[in-house]
């Protein structure tokens, strides 16, 4: 996403206030992505640490980076710390 759409053409980024989450929208294709990034999912991150849940799921991981930067991130914030 990052490198084809935001930033690209006539893409607009926005961030839904209430879930936090970004969206793009291309009024020349009338064309709607909702999205993670970095700061959607910390955001995420922080509820589940907060309100002491199990875990995190995820629908698919096509949007993520070769990097796999949302996986690691996800990864880090929630492995278990050795006893």
């Amino acid at each position: 996403l990052v490198q084809n759409y935001v930033g690209q053409g006539d893409w607009v980024r926005s961030v839904d206030s209430e879930s936090m989450v970004p969206w793009l929208y291309s009024s020349s294709l009338q064309t709607f992505i909702s999205y993670d990034d970095e700061e959607s999912i910390q955001h995420k991150l922080d509820y589940i640490l907060a309100e002491d849940l199990g875990g995190m799921m995820f629908w698919e991981l096509s949007g993520d980076d070769d990097q796999h930067t949302l996986v690691h991130q996800m990864a880090s914030e929630l492995r278990p710390s050795s006893p």
